[in-house]
């Protein structure tokens, strides 16, 4: 029931292309738990798994005369258990500013993820935005997950591409308001 918008979706596919560009025989690309080659599914999973595996981490921000010049310092852990992969594969992920199909620009942002990840865990946008997915403990019913829901990775993913450094929270609450997740969030 998770709804990957058609510019995500795009993404996905573009990645699938790209490891069948790179892995040509479907030898190279056979997971082995699944006893098959990776499929545009397989990434779509991968990319709910901020909606399936809890990310209770810890953030903090500091700024003022908090911090040793007075800019703003913030920072992030893992305090969550999680695949091995996750943290000795976490990536680095910068993307430019782009135009949307209906001309809308999108902020350059730099996130970071996990292999096959097209949201975020945690991201900075061009303009100083941050965003980081922390847990909030309310399992959801059978409502939540029985309607369309945005996966949580890419919910802030379009944050970070969508919002400026005017009236963030308003504008950040907005929309997260427009796409439904299924588990709640603190989004720091």
């Amino acid at each position: 029931r998770f709804q990957f918008s058609e510019a995500e979706n795009d993404m996905l596919r573009g990645m699938l292309a790209g490891i069948k560009q790179r892995l040509p025989g479907k030898a190279e690309r056979r997971v082995a738990i699944l006893n098959r080659s990776v499929n545009l599914t397989d990434l779509k999973a991968l990319n709910t798994f901020g909606d399936w595996v809890a990310l209770g981490c810890s953030t903090i921000a500091m700024w003022g005369g908090r911090s040793d010049d007075g800019h703003p310092v913030i920072a992030r852990n893992f305090d969550f258990r999680s695949f091995r992969a996750l943290l000795e594969h976490a990536h680095v992920a910068i993307s430019a500013p782009y135009r949307d199909p209906d001309g809308e620009t999108m902020r350059g942002h730099v996130t970071i993820g996990h292999p096959g990840c097209i949201g975020s865990i945690s991201g900075m946008n061009e303009e100083g935005v941050w965003a980081s997915i922390h847990d909030v403990y309310k399992q959801p019913g059978m409502k939540h997950a029985m309607r369309p829901n945005v996966p949580r990775l890419c919910a802030q993913r379009r944050l970070l591409e969508e919002l400026s450094s005017g009236l963030v929270c308003t504008e950040a609450e907005r929309r997260l308001q427009e796409w439904p997740t299924l588990f709640g969030n603190n989004f720091m």
